[in-house]
């Protein structure tokens, strides 16, 4: 795929910084991939990041030139394009190569610690509500005009991305409604790419282990309005105790642009609140007065949990920011669902019967939420099976134990895709900050499918199970394997076990 222009390497790197390995600008291009397998004489292969410090040459080198940078060098008997600048500079090879199919598209995207996949999921109702063709891009993969696509990462690499976008065009698109990570923000996957909208939803603890500081994990998050915004665009954030979001809206303001904040409370004065919630309202389903910056806006939100209205706040904005008009902006909502993983009941509460929800949440702050969520719809005890995953920010496993313990009537800890690491010593981490007394009381279970089996098996009636941290994951990762695992499958085959 390209615009179909003839090309030499010399017009796709013009003015980028480059060491030419055995080529030059007046090599031709026919084609530009990701797949070495499929690279052939005349072709560009694009030798992308993948994850975490195993980056590789693929063997064979494929008989094409390579795009590389110098941290992933090639032979030097093999031709090559060394991109030796900013790390940007990928990006910009790769707009320029699909035509920049950006100028194209209306985009939005957004930021946060929690609730970005939520949000996502609502931008997308509203856009379908209005009839337009779209792209959502985030944790639970991509679809593109409606047709999943295999590309990879919450945030794709520049090349990817590129590839997303220019499909998006090619399936005759309008709009792109895409999750921001902090990752992709600070190694500069979305350049060059201009936003029409940016949103921020809230910022807590997490990701300290890649950022090596909480201020450089916010500072990562604060650079979608300073590098992606349009002048004329729209930011917002949900404001409320959420230092980091004002600063996000300050930092769109500078830039010129469109800031609106969110909040919850009926007495701000935010451009974006709920203004009442009105008589009919259940856990389930929010009936709300929203004041916008189009006026007052009568609202349906069958979602769970405060935390969704917050979501569904950022999103209004969001809509707006695209272009859909307010009683779009409604009709959507009301027809929203929550992600698969995001507080997904595998049983229904109730007094005679043992409730069992599972959910994403891994980080303190969405733990908070979902143990609240569940102790709303329980009569009876509020049981949590949950760990941390391995090789990532072991600073957070002593505070997340901690709080489970605090929240929860009982914790069956456990582990939560190991990676390279054993079990037993997540599990130790998370555990290392209480007390005997408190350790004593836990239900000490490395083996999650032990652990599910377990808490759904000492469940009373009126019990609620929250099973935390892989939401709708499908694998467990194991010493480099993806082992099938389902936490709702194994909670779904342990409820026929009860009596």
């Amino acid at each position: 795929m390209g615009d179909g222009t003839a090309r030499t390497l010399g017009a796709l790197f013009e003015g980028l910084e480059v060491t030419w390995q055995r080529c030059g600008p007046e090599t031709p291009v026919a084609r530009v991939t990701l797949e070495p397998a499929e690279a052939g004489p005349g072709d560009l292969c694009v030798l992308q990041p993948r994850f975490h410090g195993d980056d590789f040459l693929p063997s064979p080198l494929p008989p094409a030139v390579l795009v590389t940078t110098p941290e992933l060098p090639v032979p030097p008997e093999h031709p090559a394009v060394v991109l030796v600048g900013s790390t940007a500079d990928m990006g910009v090879f790769a707009d320029r190569y699909f035509g920049h199919p950006a100028r194209r598209l209306r985009l939005a995207g957004i930021t946060g610690t929690n609730g970005k996949t939520t949000t996502t999921w609502l931008v997308s109702a509203m856009l379908e509500a209005a009839g337009r063709v779209y792209t959502r891009m985030g944790t639970l993969g991509h679809r593109v005009a409606g047709k999943p696509s295999p590309l990879g990462f919450t945030s794709p690499f520049h090349f990817p991305l590129q590839t997303l976008l220019a499909q998006t065009v090619e399936a005759g698109g309008t709009d792109v409604i895409m999750e921001v990570s902090s990752h992709a923000l600070a190694q500069q996957r979305l350049q060059p790419v201009q936003l029409d909208a940016v949103g921020m939803t809230n910022l807590a603890w997490d990701h300290i282990d890649c950022h090596g500081s909480h201020d450089a994990y916010r500072d990562a998050k604060l650079l979608l309005p300073q590098r992606h915004l349009k002048r004329d665009g729209v930011a917002v954030a949900f404001v409320d105790e959420q230092p980091a979001c004002e600063a996000f809206l300050r930092l769109a303001r500078a830039h010129g642009a469109r800031a609106w904040r969110a909040s919850r409370d009926p007495s701000s004065d935010a451009e974006i609140r709920v203004t009442r919630v009105r008589e009919g309202s259940t856990p389930t389903r929010w009936l709300l007065d929203v004041e916008t910056p189009c006026g007052l806006l009568p609202v349906v939100l069958p979602l769970e949990g405060t935390h969704n209205v917050e979501n569904a706040l950022v999103a209004i904005g969001l809509g707006l920011g695209l272009g859909l008009a307010p009683e779009t902006i409604a009709r959507g909502l009301a027809q929203a669902s929550a992600p698969p993983g995001r507080m997904t009941w595998v049983s229904e509460p109730g007094p005679e019967r043992v409730g069992v929800v599972v959910d994403y949440a891994h980080c303190p702050r969405s733990l908070e939420v979902a143990i609240g969520v569940a102790r709303a719809r329980a009569s009876g005890r509020v049981k949590v099976v949950a760990g941390c995953g391995g090789d990532r920010d072991r600073e957070k496993r002593p505070p997340t134990g901690q709080l489970l313990v605090r929240l929860a009537d009982q914790l069956y800890a456990t582990t939560d895709n190991p990676r390279f690491e054993a079990p037993t010593q997540i599990v130790d981490d998370m555990l290392s900050g209480l007390t005997p007394s408190q350790r004593a009381e836990v239900r000490e279970i490395p083996d999650r499918r032990e652990a599910i089996e377990r808490a759904v098996a000492e469940a009373a009636p009126g019990d609620v199970i929250l099973i935390a941290g892989k939401g709708g994951e499908s694998v467990m990762l194991v010493r480099g394997q993806r082992l099938p695992f389902r936490d709702d499958d194994i909670a779904l085959e342990a409820l026929s076990q009860r009596p």
